[in-house]
């Protein structure tokens, strides 16, 4: 069973073209985004779900809008697009309680069509890192 599963290792090495010899911070980089892209995902599924709670919605959704704001205002140009991401959550929950009833369907698709992509987004990154992590050993 070992032996299939470094063969499979392997082979996605070389169909990804990782490297084993990447240095430490790139690793610690990709670790650090799965979580992030995880840690989002759950929290645009959060809105969602929070949406049809009025107290937890509008607080969830404000949360999101402010944290993209401070995002935004940072000097960091690889922040823009985060803070960009964030504050349309917030934008998105807050349509998704308070829009018209012809807007909350689209809300809530786009809303979860983000949260997808980013679990989905996270789950990739995490895999790669732990791929590269084993073969470091």
């Amino acid at each position: 069973m070992r032996e299939t599963w470094d063969k499979y290792i392997i082979y996605l090495m070389e169909e990804f073209e990782i490297k084993p010899e990447i240095p430490r911070e790139t690793l610690i980089k990709d670790g650090t985004s799965a979580l992030v892209y995880l840690a989002w995902g759950i929290s645009f599924m959060a809105i969602i779900f929070g949406a049809r709670l009025p107290a937890l919605g509008i607080a969830l959704s404000g949360a999101a809008f402010t944290i993209g704001v401070r995002i935004l205002l940072s000097k960091e140009r690889e922040d823009k697009r985060p803070g960009l991401v964030m504050v349309l959550a917030g934008i998105l929950g807050l349509l998704l309680r308070f829009g018209p009833h012809f807007m909350r369907p689209f809300a809530a698709f786009f809303l979860g069509l983000g949260a997808i992509g980013l679990l989905a987004m996270g789950i990739w990154k995490g895999l790669k890192f732990i791929i590269i992590y084993v073969n470091r050993q």
